[in-house]
C-alpha cells in the first residue's frame, strides 16, 4: 500500500507585488529545494486544483517562514503533476493500470520492462513511474546493444523535434552535489559548459551516480528526448535494465526542473 502523501502550501507574504502576485502557493520539494508548484489568488482554487492532480493527498500549510528546505528531510520527490502525449499512444502522468492495460504487461510498482523492436532493432522497453508522489508515467526508454542503433535514429529524431542540443545528466547533478560527492565546482561547471570534452573522461568515471557524460538532446513544450551510451556501473533501477545504447523520453517540465535544481543548488554553493 502506497503511504499518503502530504502536500504544502504557503502564503505568499511580502513581497508578493516585486515577485509573484498570486498570494497562495503550493510548493514541491524536489531535491528538498522549495519549489513553487503553482500560484492561486484563492485558496478555493489551491484547494482545488491540489485535489484533481492528487486525490490521496492532505494538504498542509507551512506555519511561519518557509523553511530553506523540506519540512520533511528525508522526502526526494518531485511533486509535480505530469501531462502531454509521449511515444507509444501513452501520456505523461498517465497511471500504472492505464499503462499496463494499453501495452499489455505486468510490471512492480517503479518500472515495466517489455522487449520490442525500434527502427529494426531489438531493444528494452522500459516504462518507469512515480508511484509514492502520484506522477504517474515520467520516462519511457528504449535500449539496445546494436552500435548502429543511435546512428539508426538520429535523423528520424531531427524530423520530428528539429535541431538537437548536448546536455548533461542534470538529474544525477543536483543529488551528488547535495550529497558532497563534487568537490570541485570549477571543473563541474566547465563540465557543464562542455560535456563532449575528453577530460572528463575520468571525471565520470569516477562519479559513478551520473548516468551519463553527455547526451544528445531533443526537446518541445512536452517531451524532452535524450540519446546517449549508458555507463555500466550507473547505479538505481533507472538505468539497471538499459542497455548500452539508450533513447529516453521524459516531459520537458520535469527536464527543466532537474535543470533549475542543479542552477540553484550550484549557485548556492
Amino acid at each position: 500500500m502506497l503511504d499518503q502523501k502530504t502536500l504544502y502550501y504557503r502564503i505568499n507574504r511580502g513581497q508578493a507585488h516585486i515577485d509573484r502576485k498570486d498570494k497562495y502557493q503550493l510548493m514541491g520539494f524536489p531535491c528538498n529545494v522549495p519549489h513553487v508548484i503553482m500560484g492561486f489568488a484563492k485558496l478555493r482554487d489551491l484547494k482545488k486544483y491540489a485535489h484533481e492532480q492528487f486525490p490521496d493527498a492532505v494538504l498542509q500549510e507551512l506555519s511561519g517562514t518557509t523553511p530553506d528546505k523540506s519540512p520533511l528531510p528525508e522526502t526526494d520527490h518531485v511533486y509535480l503533476p505530469l501531462k502531454g502525449d509521449t511515444v507509444r499512444g501513452l501520456s505523461w502522468g498517465m497511471s500504472r493500470k492505464k499503462v499496463a492495460r494499453i501495452e499489455q504487461i505486468d510490471g512492480g510498482e517503479h518500472v515495466m520492462i517489455k522487449n520490442g523492436v525500434m527502427e529494426g532493432f531489438d531493444v528494452t522497453i522500459q516504462l518507469g513511474f512515480d508511484e509514492w508522489a502520484h506522477s504517474g508515467l515520467e520516462y519511457i526508454a528504449f535500449s539496445s546493444q546494436a552500435v548502429g542503433f543511435h546512428e539508426a535514429l538520429k535523423k528520424e529524431m531531427d524530423d520530428i523535434y528539429g535541431e538537437s542540443a548536448v546536455s548533461v545528466d542534470f538529474h544525477g547533478l543536483d543529488g551528488l552535489m547535495q550529497a558532497g560527492k563534487i568537490k570541485n565546482p570549477e571543473t563541474l561547471i566547465h563540465f557543464v559548459k562542455d560535456p563532449q570534452a575528453s577530460q572528463f573522461n575520468r571525471f565520470v568515471k569516477d562519479i559513478t551516480g551520473l548516468t551519463f557524460r553527455s547526451a544528445i538532446q531533443w526537446q518541445n513544450k512536452v517531451t524532452t528526448c535524450l540519446m546517449y551510451a549508458k555507463f555500466n556501473d550507473a547505479p538505481g533501477e533507472r538505468n539497471r535494465h538499459n542497455h548500452t545504447y539508450v533513447i529516453e523520453f521524459c516531459p520537458t517540465v520535469l527536464f527543466d526542473l532537474f535543470l533549475e535544481r542543479f542552477a540553484e543548488l550550484y549557485l548556492t554553493t
